[in-house]
């Protein structure tokens, strides 16, 4: 994923102003850990939204920053993925704010 653009392994631009262009493309949602996690990935299907976040060191950093749509359910990884299972996803919208994790319930 990388080329001009400075694209997120989740698929949303980073650091891009509003006038950045919207690339639509399909990416791996993989290198989950947490069992609880991956068995709501496994329950995904073909189409499902979900609100994204972005989540990093520290409870300041967890953000949602988006919706995503499911493109092709649990999969099991190749190549760096190969631990474990992947859901490949399609960027839907991003928000124009973000959004606080802590701040969503």
């Amino acid at each position: 994923m990388g080329g001009a653009q400075s694209w997120a392994r989740e698929g949303f631009p980073c650091g891009k102003g509003k006038s950045a262009p919207k690339i639509i493309q399909i990416v791996p949602w993989d290198g989950v850990c947490n069992r609880q996690a991956i068995n709501s990935l496994c329950a995904m299907r073909r189409g499902d939204r979900y609100l994204f976040y972005h989540s990093g060191a520290g409870a300041a950093s967890r953000h949602i920053v988006g919706v995503v749509e499911v493109a092709r359910e649990w999969y099991e990884g190749e190549g760096e993925a190969a631990s474990g299972g992947v859901v490949d996803v399609r960027v839907v919208g991003e928000f124009r704010r973000l959004v606080a994790l802590g701040g969503s319930r």
